[in-house]
């Protein structure tokens, strides 16, 4: 599993791998210092790696100049890649909650990296358990959607085709494309007017086809 640590203070990184490494030795943990602008730090994060979930600071700005939160970065990247698992670990837990940008079971104090004392690691495993329980239950959740998805593009053009199933279909390509940070259909083809004319067509089409059977028959 890779996790990407984002603190502005190298001591908390370095404090975060460690208290990880101790439970698992074989995870992969990247620290990230934050960069001024939320666009700039985004790109830092995913540049060149593949990311299982991301655990941030709350609060950025203490030794780096940047414009946004903790909370901010955890949205866009949740707004981009619905499917990656994302945590806020804050020592200020009511101004994190508080924060429109982020949902409240996101949010952690960063107590839950202190060490109990020499023997007990408590709380450590318990928050790593939970980025791991998040981790697989996305994965899941995804699995789901694009079996979904594939049975739906099986199903496409066949005579149980309607326009729910042409808007389902839509719905997961948009996100499943966004998860991947990709675009395969035109915008036109995305629009829900669109589909409704596509389907509308589909439909006169087939009874036309009807009404020439009839005729011939007749």
């Amino acid at each position: 599993m890779n996790i990407v640590y984002i603190d502005d203070e190298i001591s908390e990184i370095n404090s975060f791998k460690s208290s990880i490494l101790l439970i698992d030795d074989k995870v992969t943990i990247t620290g990230v210092t934050p960069l001024y602008t939320l666009e700039d730090t985004y790109d830092l994060i995913f540049g060149s790696k593949e990311v299982d979930a991301i655990v941030t600071d709350y609060e950025l700005s203490d030794n780096c100049d940047v414009s946004f939160t903790g909370a901010d970065l955890a949205k866009k990247i949740i707004e981009s890649q619905p499917f990656l698992s994302c945590f806020v670990l804050t020592a200020f837990e009511d101004n994190a909650v508080k924060s429109d940008a982020v949902d409240v079971y996101q949010v952690y104090s960063k107590s839950v990296l202190d060490k109990l004392d020499d023997i007990g690691l408590e709380h450590e495993v318990s928050f790593y358990n939970k980025i791991q329980h998040q981790v697989e239950k996305n994965k899941r959740k995804l699995i789901s959607l694009t079996n979904e998805y594939k049975g739906l593009m099986l199903d496409r053009g066949r005579d149980s085709w309607t326009t729910e199933k042409e808007s389902r279909f839509i719905e997961l390509d948009n996100l499943l494309d966004l998860n991947a940070g990709g675009k395969k259909i035109s915008p036109l083809i995305r629009q829900p007017d669109y589909t409704k004319q596509l389907v509308d067509l589909i439909n006169v089409t087939k009874d036309l086809l009807g009404e020439c059977k009839d005729g011939n028959d007749s």
